[in-house]
């Protein structure tokens, strides 16, 4: 079998760039573990070209509407190429347009006879008000759903299969999109195997957010509820501004507006972006990782981060499809009561052992690679 991806990638020696998106280390993880098991495996991404040991990285294309012209003529120069994975995020390729073109790309390599799979990284599961609001977007609902309906059963059309990370985009694809469940794979987001996990020694408990700050994440809440914890702790949050954020003026007022209200809080340190080093510093002083999300329509890769680091995680309501319910609350009360609680009892890593070692285990990259491996195969059988 001869394996392309199609995706962003790292740089050379970089896993998780700073200002990168989910996708990057993602497939970076993915392909470092199915270059175990391929034969011929080559990544076509916007990165500068490099070669591993196990497999070559071509710069292929550039962000924009011409990608899928240019990731074509890359891939003619290797006609032996029959099995190709795309990784999908709604504008990891670009802006709008490269979005709407996106189907191309699937299109005519099916069409050229070879098997083509596709990643989807996010599947929005309510698109209303509250979704447009998040996400910045005029309030033209009606339209959105339309078009994402439109949008993702033309994606369908185009491939052979489509991975999600969790059973409830599956569903999200099967009843809101009308998409055929047996064209739909779930295989999960992959956990990296950390060497050292030991916990940094520390006088307060640490309560860590992670990751880009964007409205739909709900940072917010980790501040509203800074004067009703009555324990000693400190609050970091550890992430910057969306790399697709840089001329957007209302994100730029909400980002000021989380940096200003956290700074009125000694308690609480905002970082910025956390560059890769620095990294496991973060999630071995964290005590837990909060989730405060107000909406979920991807697989959380601070999620991952923690379960490779072993660092208890507690999450918001729209977790409850891929968390346990001891882990998960509704409101910022019951935050506050399992806060109180996870710190009272000094018991964390036990309850990590208890829930979230089970889903650790099943997570595991070369567990995730091994299912993609052989989705691959029943492709060719």
């Amino acid at each position: 079998m001869k394996l392309a991806i199609v995706s962003t990638f790292p740089p050379e020696d970089e896993r998780h760039p700073v200002g990168s998106y989910g996708a990057s280390s993602y497939t970076k993880n993915l392909v470092d573990n199915l270059s175990q098991k391929a034969d011929d495996l080559e990544v076509f991404s916007n990165c500068e070209s490099y070669s591993t040991e196990n497999y070559d990285v071509i710069e292929a294309w550039n962000k924009g509407v011409l990608y899928p012209l240019t990731v074509l003529i890359s891939l003619r120069k290797k006609e032996e190429v029959d099995t190709v994975h795309i990784q999908h995020e709604m504008f990891l390729y670009g802006g709008i347009l490269s979005a709407l073109v996106f189907p191309i790309l699937p299109f005519l390599l099916k069409a050229q006879g070879k098997k083509v799979v596709i990643t989807l990284h996010t599947v929005p599961q309510n698109i209303d008000a509250g979704f447009c609001e998040i996400h910045s977007l005029p309030k033209l609902t009606s339209i959105w759903k339309i078009g994402a309906k439109l949008y993702f059963r033309v994606i369908s059309f185009t491939c052979h299969k489509m991975i999600v990370h969790e059973e409830i985009f599956r569903k999200t694809l099967s009843h809101n999109y009308n998409l055929k469940e047996e064209k739909i794979e779930v295989i999960s987001h992959g956990v990296e195997e950390k060497e050292n996990t030991d916990k940094t020694e520390k006088e307060k408990n640490t309560i860590l957010f992670f990751g880009f700050v964007a409205p739909y994440k709900g940072v917010e809440k980790l501040i509203d509820i800074e004067d009703e914890l009555n324990f000693r702790h400190e609050t970091v949050i550890a992430g910057g501004k969306h790399p697709r954020t840089e001329k957007d003026d209302i994100y730029d007022i909400y980002y000021q507006k989380i940096k200003e209200r956290a700074s009125e809080f000694p308690d609480i340190e905002t970082t910025g972006w956390v560059e890769e080093d620095d990294m496991p510093y973060y999630f071995r002083k964290a005590d837990v990782l909060v989730l405060p999300y107000k909406d979920v329509f991807s697989a959380s890769g601070p999620l991952h981060l923690a379960l490779a680091y072993r660092t208890h995680i507690l999450a918001s309501r729209h977790f409850d499809c891929s968390l346990p319910q001891e882990l998960v609350f509704k409101d910022n009360a019951e935050l506050i009561e399992k806060l109180n609680r996870l710190f009272d009892n000094q018991k964390s890593e036990e309850i990590f052992n208890q829930y979230l070692e089970p889903i650790r285990e099943k997570r595991l990259w070369s567990k995730v690679s091994e299912e993609t491996y052989h989705l691959y195969e029943e492709l060719h059988s």
